[in-house]
């Protein structure tokens, strides 16, 4: 703002060019409102001031007294909360006791669980290339307790002594029990059993009984049977005699001998009577199968009045089939409803579809979208090597 100078006598002159201020009102009734607008006197309260100083010397006084009857007050304030500080310490350190211990039991449960799989793993039943090493395969043909079905028993024992396979298998003959496997009382002979070693000939001499050669069976089950005793010993031939004279009557039939003929194109069911227990035995049906296709489709199927029962369960199936006869290799593919479980009855199908693949002369088989990489010793995604023998048994030699 710009500065004026003005002088006293302008300013007096200004000043008094404003109009003039003159209050025209009557001093007495000026007077009487400035009296009317005083406050009233309102009296002191002496003792209020005393009270409150009394109420603050009374709680000062509670808080000295207490410091009187408790003169360690601070120390046990401490000690207090040290014990409630160790107290909070032991508690979690229990919490944290009883969290490793769970964590610790779940852990034995878990390892329990794992030892339990590692000792009882899902039971093979066949018998492989690898189980076989030093040791002997003998396979023993045995009709079931109603002597309908030949099932086809197999041991591996040593031969120390360098037996024939012959001598080793007569051996064994009486050793063998049957029964223990839930089968017919077969072994040995009620006769006398030799070898013609230049002929490759089985001489069985029997005496009056001749129900061990199946009598009571059909034509199918006796071959079964020959057939296997033939292959076990590597024979090619059986002569049949009955107290010195030769020739037998089985059934309507009247047999001298009997050429060996290869076990081929039979498709493998479970025995009935033992499709429960921990082992299930294994049987192949006695006639054999035009292809492998219709063998692996009937093994779905019950065969009720032989005491057959399905060896591959409804939940699996297959929507393709291969066979790679170049390679003896037979490629099978599960169909995308097939629901395949870690558990015997699965290898129990995969064992006896093996047996089958086998028995049409397949060296391999390779399953395909079977949506699991193990299933017990079988490895899902690699070709299996079929086996060389069915219904592995342990005998006290």
């Amino acid at each position: 703002m710009k500065k004026n100078n003005w002088s006293d006598e302008q300013l007096k002159s200004l000043l008094g060019q404003f109009p003039s201020i003159k209050d025209e009102r009557d001093p007495k009734v000026i007077y009487q409102r400035i009296e009317a607008g005083k406050t009233k006197y309102r009296p002191r309260r002496p003792w209020l001031m005393p009270a409150v100083a009394s109420v603050f010397a009374l709680l000062l006084c509670i808080v000295i007294g207490e410091s009187f009857f408790r003169p360690n007050n601070s120390n046990y304030s401490l000690s207090d909360s040290s014990k409630m500080e160790k107290s909070e310490y032991i508690a979690i350190s229990e919490d944290r006791d009883l969290e490793n211990s769970s964590s610790y039991q779940m852990k034995g449960q878990a390892d329990e669980i794992q030892k339990q799989q590692t000792s009882n793993p899902l039971i093979t039943e066949a018998v492989y290339q690898e189980d076989v090493g030093n040791k002997e395969l003998l396979t023993y043909p045995i009709p079931d307790k109603n002597v309908q079905v030949a099932v086809p028993v197999s041991i591996l024992v040593d031969n120390p002594e360098n037996l024939s396979k012959f001598d080793l298998y007569k051996k064994y003959m009486d050793v063998i029990n049957e029964n223990a496997w839930g089968l017919e009382n077969y072994y040995p002979f009620n006769g006398k059993v030799d070898y013609d070693t230049e002929n490759k000939t089985v001489i069985i001499d029997f005496s009056d009984d001749i129900t061990s050669l199946g009598s009571f069976g059909s034509d199918n089950f006796l071959n079964s049977i020959v057939y296997q005793q033939l292959e076990s010993i590597g024979a090619k031939k059986m002569e049949f005699k009955q107290n010195g004279e030769n020739g037998v009557v089985v059934g309507n039939r009247e047999l001298t001998e009997m050429d060996y003929h290869p076990l081929e194109n039979r498709g493998y069911f479970l025995l009935s009577d033992s499709k429960d227990n921990e082992t299930a035995l294994y049987v192949p049906w006695e006639a054999p199968y035009h292809d492998i296709e219709t063998a692996i489709s009937n093994m779905s199927k019950d065969i009720p009045e032989y005491g057959l029962s399905a060896s591959i369960p409804e939940n699996i199936s297959f929507d393709k089939i291969i066979k790679n006869t170049d390679e003896n290799e037979l490629v099978l593919h599960f169909s995308n409803d097939s629901t395949l479980a870690e558990d015997k009855h699965t290898v129990r199908a995969i064992e006896t579809i093996l047996l089958t693949a086998k028995d049409f002369e397949f060296k391999t088989v390779k399953f395909e979208n079977a949506k699991l990489e193990q299933i017990g010793k079988f490895t899902m995604d690699e070709d299996i090597s079929v086996p060389v023998a069915a219904n592995k048994k342990e005998i006290a030699e």
